[in-house]
């Protein structure tokens, strides 16, 4: 299946996420330093929306890209059906296929189902490039056993292959207790030096409250610049 040319966005009017920031400062304050979490809407479609808007700047791909990691799956079982007589195991990563093929069709053809770790690999097919998904350190026993922070090749993808694009496991309200910390949202983890000046810069306030920190914020808009449509889950 062919994939798609892309190129680089700019994210000039990308909103940073609030609640995402405040769990950094708790779980890995030094990331902060060299990355900026960006909004993602929280609609059962985060992933699917957060790729996009690091790949092509807006978040309303989703559905064509939902779409077209469906195909991908249906058309290549023996990659992704751990049941098929031919099944071939690509990833050699056990927390990628420990779920049955039927599972995993449906979480990524309906539209605001969660995504598992092995669609991020089927999204990469699509794409052409890896993904990194990444999740702040953490001594919840759960996270330790099935570790979230990879760079996801997907089918037919090689190791040199750039990284498109970093996506953080998320909450959409920041945990009181570190031990609370369960992620249930995306959002687009880019780095600071490939983000404009002309930058917005919007803290969830209903959410900041359970971090007790209380951070000043500026807003820079660039009257010039028109809205390219981001207005895009858990």
């Amino acid at each position: 299946m062919p994939t798609y040319s892309w190129k680089r966005s700019t994210l000039k009017h990308a909103k940073s996420d609030g609640t995402a920031e405040q769990i950094l400062k708790i779980f890995h304050f030094a990331k902060l330093q060299g990355y900026k979490p960006l909004k993602v809407q929280a609609d059962g479609n985060c992933f699917y929306r957060a790729v996009p808007l690091g790949c092509f700047g807006a978040e309303k791909f989703h559905t064509l890209l939902r779409m077209l990691s469906g195909i991908e799956v249906l058309l290549h079982p023996t990659a992704y059906d751990i049941s098929h007589n031919e099944y071939i195991d690509i990833f050699e990563d056990p927390y990628l296929a420990h779920y049955s093929y039927d599972e995993l069709c449906e979480g990524i053809l309906k539209d605001s189902a969660y995504s598992r770790m092995l669609a991020v690999a089927c999204t990469n097919s699509v794409i052409g490039n890896g993904i990194m998904t990444y999740c702040p350190p953490t001594t919840v026993p759960k996270l330790l056993s099935n570790p979230l922070t990879k760079d996801v090749r997907g089918r037919g993808l090689k190791e040199s292959r750039e990284c498109t694009c970093t996506v953080m496991w998320s909450m959409m309200i920041c945990p009181k207790n570190i031990s609370d910390f369960q992620p249930n949202h995306f959002v687009l983890l880019r780095k600071k030096s490939e983000i404009p000046n002309v930058f917005i810069d919007l803290t969830d306030v209903e959410n900041e409250g359970h971090c007790g920190v209380d951070d000043e914020h500026q807003v820079h808009i660039n009257k010039n610049d028109s809205d390219d449509g981001l207005f895009d889950d858990p």
